[in-house]
């Protein structure tokens, strides 16, 4: 397989999701049909209250009233409600809203997720895996997101998953990793879908399994990931795990470039120069080189280079072909170092300075 058709290691390719605090809030649409007027029993038990101010504040959050919102979450945290305790955390984490003077972002989640709250468990060990307001502490981070992940929240699974395949905070176990990410995968979660995938192919903790590989990408893929739709789509160039389709692979790689994904971008690219799975195009390998070499990647940034400089679907323009080779070496294209070099000795440098 050509150079140009990388595969990049999880790590390099996709964010896992586990350091950044999401937004879960609340629990499920309340089935007491409680509405916007309050709650609806004044004999409820105190459980009962602070539960129905925590959904009640969903909705107003969701209705964007946040005021109104984090009202009715501080009174049913001030009942020890967890998931009241949890939202007001977040918020208060997120910036959201200003903290009162005896309020803490952290020790509300800290309570929350002492209470088996999961949601909680997993924010407060992205906030440990991060270092948010506290110091970088992995092994608690871990410890949080195992506590989340065996009530069963597929994305704390996922986060376990990685730090176990890694060894981040713990030993490395890849068959455990690979145990946790099939759990979240199981649930529908992308990125432990698009991990697993990447471990099928490349033997970590399973035997290697390209067809199993090609499943867990396609599975990603149905979901808009567009590292695994890229990578799926690689495997459908080389035949590994599927039937050689170019045209699908060409589809695919479209799809996830259409997303903004630089390595799809680039291989859609090569695709066009070879009118492989495509028409040959070299104006369309050109732009799509571009979009990119915009994001530094640097093999995009040496391919535009060169199409610059024999006017291959661009006008020509050594100028601007010595500053493609110029950056494409500054961001390690070892190659390229010697393209940007023989352009420089055929240009002034004032000249060169000129390219796009």
């Amino acid at each position: 397989m050509s150079r140009y058709f990388h595969y990049l290691a999880l790590t390099l390719v996709v964010g896992t999701g586990c350091a950044a605090p999401g937004r879960e809030l609340a629990v499920a649409d309340p089935a007491d049909g409680s509405d916007m007027r309050g709650p609806s029993s004044t004999t409820a038990s105190a459980d009962e209250l602070a539960r129905e101010r925590t959904e009640l504040g969903r909705k107003y959050l969701e209705g964007d009233d946040v005021e109104r919102a984090v009202e009715l979450f501080r009174a049913a945290a001030a009942d020890d409600h967890a998931p009241a305790q949890r939202n007001l955390g977040l918020m208060l984490l997120l910036g959201d809203v200003a903290a009162l003077p005896d309020e803490s972002a952290l020790a509300l989640l800290a309570r929350a997720a002492e209470q088996g709250d999961a949601a909680a468990q997993r924010i407060l060990g992205g906030v440990y895996l991060e270092g948010i307001g506290v110091p970088v502490d992995r092994p608690r981070a871990f410890e949080l997101f195992l506590r989340a992940a065996r009530h069963g929240l597929p994305e704390a699974q996922r986060c376990l998953g990685v730090m176990l395949r890694e060894g981040v905070g713990v030993e490395r176990d890849t068959d455990a990793a690979a145990r946790w990410l099939h759990r979240a995968g199981e649930q529908d979660d992308a990125l432990a879908q698009f991990a697993l995938g990447w471990m099928y192919h490349a033997g970590q903790g399973v035997f290697p399994d390209q067809r199993s590989a090609a499943d867990w990408f396609g599975r990603a893929s149905q979901q808009g990931q567009a590292a695994a739709t890229t990578q799926l789509g690689l495997m459908y160039l080389a035949g590994e795990g599927v039937e050689p389709d170019d045209e699908r692979a060409a589809r695919l790689l479209t799809f996830a470039a259409q997303q903004g994904f630089a390595l799809a971008q680039h291989n859609l690219g090569v695709l066009y120069t070879q009118g492989r799975g495509v028409g040959r195009d070299y104006e369309r390998a050109a732009e799509w080189f571009r979009e990119a070499a915009e994001q530094d990647f640097a093999d995009s940034q040496a391919k535009l280079g060169r199409m610059r400089e024999l006017g291959l679907g661009v006008e020509r323009d050594v100028r601007a072909a010595g500053v493609w080779y110029e950056r494409s070496a500054q961001a390690g294209n070892v190659a390229a170092v010697a393209e940007s070099e023989r352009v420089a000795r055929t240009l002034p440098r004032a000249e060169l300075a000129r390219g796009e």
